[in-house]
């Protein structure tokens, strides 16, 4: 179902980010198909339960984490992808 994101490799992708629509297993299966010369993250975010992310190694390979919702809100805060708690106060 997620491998239309894979039809875009020719382009610059830096980070794949999957909202809450996509079960666990299409994130499984969307990281099983990734070629080995992606190098870029890939998030799965989920509304008040853990979020994942997939992030390449310095060896071969990927590694998994588990994101709190805080931790995933400093991710895309940090990456600049969602306003941050400040600017909103502003």
């Amino acid at each position: 179902m997620l491998s239309f994101v894979l039809e875009h490799r020719s382009e610059d992708v830096d980070r794949i980010i999957v909202d809450c629509a996509a079960t666990a297993d299409e994130f499984l299966d969307l990281l099983a198909s990734l070629p080995k010369d992606f190098l870029g993250d890939v998030v799965l975010g989920r509304n008040g339960s853990n979020s994942f992310l997939s992030a390449a190694s310095r060896a071969d390979g990927r590694f998994l984490y588990a994101l709190t919702a805080t931790d995933l809100q400093f991710y895309l805060e940090t990456l600049g992808l969602v306003a941050t708690k400040a600017a909103i106060a502003a």
